[in-house]
């Protein structure tokens, strides 16, 4: 059996050197708004984006704008680091 992609990737370096949120929010009909938040990491002058897509709007409030995640790491112990962050403070709506 071939090793996951994930067991292959685990290991890659990975340099942040901070990172930035990008909140955007349109009206598609009456009473309700999509929002999403986009996550963007910096570093080695590169930047990498992710979009965090909830139906609620109010699912993006709150979101940590202060988060110590500079630093060398391997993709596996960043996404560790992630993983133990409450990323939505409060119980989804959906």
């Amino acid at each position: 059996m071939s090793p996951s992609l994930y067991s292959r990737l685990a290991g890659l370096d990975l340099r942040v050197e901070g990172y930035r949120l990008e909140r955007r929010s349109v009206d598609v009909s009456t009473g309700f708004t999509r929002v999403t938040t986009t996550v963007i990491l910096e570093g080695d002058g590169v930047e990498g984006h992710g979009e965090d897509v909830g139906y609620e709007a109010q699912d993006h409030d709150g979101y940590p704008e202060s988060l110590d995640l500079a630093g060398r790491w391997t993709l596996d112990d960043f996404s560790r680091r992630i993983d133990q962050v409450d990323l939505v403070p409060r119980p989804l709506t959906y």
